[in-house]
This record gives structure tokens, sequence and C-alpha cells, in this order.
């Protein structure tokens, strides 16, 4: 089988080395899976580059330019890497993408832009890579104003968007339109501090849900609401959603959301993955607090 060619770059390191697909360097280990075989080749060119290079063979399958000087990225430099299916791009100061960046990346299955200094991102700059999988911003400053209706509607294969640790302040309704494989999402660790009743619609395969370490102090009753969502239709048994450590006041529409939430069986409360909310103002957990409940698709005020 023909040998396949991982671009490895690290800072601070000199020369073009050969490396076992075990080895581990900067805490990245690139290790063989079942669809790569043993016989591939891995290299590291380990130099502080600014610019992406221009000499990556076209068969390269993975390339990692992590902890460089990037800073920006031009129109069309991944095109001769048709067979790539993995990119990752983090611990640079990336602050600008090309709405081209992306284009002729037809296999690329993964994509890792977190730890940069990115603070908005095009609309359409995804548009080129349809077979998309897992999209990681973590750790940029998307503040949320930025990311508008439409930025992930053409990643329709998408399974796994994380947007934590960004700053985030609010999300736009429609943010993820079109994003009908999705099954995990993480907004943790942001400043939300409401949502909106209608941010979430669109979403008929999520099964994780990370809203952890935020400010959200109380829910839109028809969020999740079987009369509003998606998922009154076809949705799975279970969804895992952590909502430990915000600000959660003991709103009636808060504390009966969870509770008929949990009656519909939407929740796994009994997993390790699932945090219940804490009622700050009453210093409780909202399961403790009794209130009477409207069924479920009311409102409690309408």
């Amino acid at each position: 089988m023909q040998k396949k060619i991982i671009f490895v770059i690290f800072s601070g390191i000199t020369g073009l080395i050969s490396m076992s697909s075990a080895e581990c360097i900067a805490g990245v280990r690139l290790s063989a899976k079942s669809e790569y075989t043993s016989d591939r080749k891995y290299y590291r060119v380990c130099q502080s580059v600014t610019n992406i290079p221009d000499n990556m063979q076209s068969d390269a399958f993975w390339v990692v330019i992590q902890g460089n000087l990037l800073t920006v990225i031009k129109p069309n430099v991944f095109n001769t890497l048709s067979e790539c299916v993995k990119i990752i791009l983090s611990y640079n100061d990336l602050h600008t993408i090309s709405v081209d960046a992306f284009r002729d990346l037809v296999s690329l299955e993964s994509l890792d832009l977190s730890h940069n200094q990115l603070r908005k991102l095009q609309q359409g700059v995804f548009n080129d890579i349809k077979a998309l999988k897992k999209l990681t911003l973590d750790s940029n400053k998307l503040s949320g104003d930025e990311l508008h209706e439409g930025l992930f509607d053409q990643l329709s294969s998408l399974e796994e968007l994380s947007i934590q640790k960004n700053g985030l302040m609010n999300l736009e309704p429609g943010l993820f339109v079109g994003l009908s494989e999705l099954t995990k999402l993480d907004i943790s660790y942001n400043e939300l501090t409401t949502l909106d009743s209608e941010v979430f619609k669109g979403l008929p395969s999520l099964t994780v849900l990370w809203m952890s370490n935020n400010k959200l102090t109380r829910f839109p009753w028809t969020l999740f609401s079987p009369s509003d969502y998606s998922f009154s239709s076809g949705h799975p048994t279970s969804l895992q959603v952590n909502l430990r450590y915000n600000e959660f006041l003991c709103h009636p529409d808060t504390i009966c959301w969870m509770k008929n939430a949990k009656t519909a069986g939407w929740f796994t409360t009994h997993s390790s993955i699932y945090y219940g909310p804490y009622c700050v103002d009453q210093e409780k957990y909202l399961d403790d607090v009794s209130v009477t409940c409207p069924s479920l698709g009311k409102c409690l005020h309408c």
C-alpha cells in the first residue's frame, strides 16, 4: 500500500526527523489507528513558521502546524491536499482566515483551530469542507456577535462542535441550522447569561450538550419544549446535559423546565455525565425546589 505522510510542525526544534507512529512530541501523540496502516511514515518539520508551507506533498493525510507563529491563513493554501483528513492549527496567533482558505479539502474530517486569536469567522469560510465531522474552536476570542446565522449551515456531516472558552455572551438564533448530524455540542466555559428559545432548533441528532461554567440564570420555557423543539420527533432516549456551575435562580420557568424535561426522559440523571443545575438564590439544587408545574409543552405565563 502507498505510504502516506503526516506533516508535523512544532516550534523550537530544527530538522526533518522520521518518527514512529506511537512517538509523542510536544504533548501530541500520533498513534496508529485501525484505519491507518503501520507502514505509513510520520515526519516532523520543526521550525517557527509564520506561513503555511507550500511544499506539502499532495498525499499528506494529517497536517499538524502547532505552537508556531501563524497569524493569517491565505486563500487556497491547502489546495493540493485533497486526501488530507485532519488539520491541526492550534496554539498559533491566527486572527484572520480567508473565506477560501479551506477550498479543495474535500476529504477533511477534523479541523482544530483552538488556542488562537480569532475574533471573527467570515460567512462561508467552512462551505468547502462538507465532509468535516469535528470542528474545534476552543480558546479563541469569538464573543458571539460575530457568529452569525448560517455560519455552519454547509457542514451537514459535522458530528462534534466545540466552542468553549471564547467569552461567548450570546448565541444567535439559527447559528446551528444545517447541523443535522451533530451529536455533541460544547459551549461551556463562556459568558452566556441567557439563551434564545430558538437557538437549538434543527439539531435532531444531538445527544451531548455541554453548557457548564457559564452565567446562565434561567431558561426560556420553550427550550427543549415538545411543542416547539425539533427533538419532539425521533428524539433519542436520553440527552446528556452538563449545566454545572451556572448562576440559576429559582424561577418557576427554569425549575419546571428541568423537572418536566427529566420526566419526559430527555436527560440522563443517573449517569456521571449529568450534573443538575444549582439554584443560587435559595442555595439548593433545582431538583429540591418545590413548585407546581404545568403539563409538558405549556408555558407558565401564556
